[in-house]
């Protein structure tokens, strides 16, 4: 696969590696920020047990927006290490081409529009059936 066809033309390579290194900066700040709203916390927890519930609650707040802000990090490095290396663009599940527009609106995507509807079937709970069936 060529890597005009893998990523779409220069214009768009270029604006995706932008889009997705202000998208990393953005997030590792966000991430920083939160592991130092985690660490502020504990350090200027008080020892009685009020205190420290609801210490431990916003901590527990706090490692949750650590925790998706971090994935949202790594999926933005990824997309920009297959954009580097000539591969973004293509379904890492089947090798499809995804769709221009899906990855210009969703830059960090790295399944075509079957794979992401297989892939969330496969994790969607099972519907119980209804009564008398």
């Amino acid at each position: 696969m060529n890597d005009e066809h893998a990523a779409g033309p220069p214009s768009d390579r270029r604006r995706l590696h932008d889009d997705l290194t202000a998208r990393i900066e953005t997030l590792r700040r966000r991430k920083d920020s939160a592991e130092a709203e985690i660490a502020a916390l504990w350090a200027d927890c008080a020892l009685d047990a009020v205190d420290a519930g609801s210490t431990r609650a916003a901590v527990a707040e706090a490692r949750v927006r650590a925790d998706e802000t971090r994935g949202q990090l790594e999926q933005a490095l990824a997309a920009r290490r297959r954009l580097d290396d000539g591969t973004f663009g293509s379904c890492v599940s089947c090798g499809a081409p995804i769709d221009r527009e899906r990855m210009l609106a969703v830059p960090h995507t790295e399944l075509c529009v079957s794979c992401r509807r297989d892939h969330e079937s496969r994790r969607a709970p099972a519907r119980a059936a209804p009564p008398g069936r």
